[in-house]
């Protein structure tokens, strides 16, 4: 934890991914997810007894109101993208969109489709959820993409993210960085 960078892992599986979209219907292999996992984190995360582990968040999402369903969450002031820029609110909220696009091949909406807004105010934000979502811990704590690096595979991708992400993952909000993929 004291040194800048801990290495290189090579990570090697018997499963190779056609590209690096995990959770896109095209590719929801469990290898391409435990690469990605520790290239995009998400607030919080289980352990090994299933308890919530505190990751990019200040602390567990709170139940603000049960009627309309309401989160709040803080991500941490430490919590920075490999380039630089501070992990936000805005980035949920971009993941949102992706996901409730129905021009994206996502895997499933679950969650996702039952969110009514998403309020952000720099690393704070707030979900209002349209009914009761049961797993909204779940969702809330996932794993993020970057805002400002949807836009830009959006502009790469001729506006069409099922391009995105085919060969490389250019930020990371993880202990991970991905730098080369050797296909085969």
């Amino acid at each position: 934890p004291e040194k800048a960078s801990a290495g290189t892992v090579v990570f090697i599986h018997d499963q190779e991914p056609p590209n690096l979209r995990a959770n896109w219907v095209d590719n929801n292999l469990y290898a391409t997810a435990l690469v990605l996992n520790n290239i995009w984190y998400g607030g919080q995360i289980r352990d090994n007894n299933a308890k919530w582990v505190t990751r990019l968040f200040t602390g567990p999402p709170k139940l603000v109101k049960r009627s309309p369903l309401t989160i709040s969450f803080q991500y941490s002031p430490k919590a920075n993208w490999s380039d630089g820029t501070p992990v936000t609110c805005a980035d949920f909220r971009a993941n949102w969109q992706v996901y409730i696009n129905p021009a994206n091949n996502v895997v499933s909406r679950t969650g996702y489709e039952d969110i009514r807004s998403v309020s952000c105010k720099g690393k704070s934000g707030t979900v209002v959820f349209k009914k009761v979502y049961a797993d909204w811990q779940s969702l809330v704590n996932a794993g993020v993409f970057q805002a400002k690096d949807i836009r830009a595979q959006l502009a790469a991708g001729g506006g069409d993210l099922n391009k995105a992400w085919e060969n490389s993952v250019p930020v990371s909000n993880g202990p991970w960085r991905f730098q080369s993929w050797q296909k085969g």
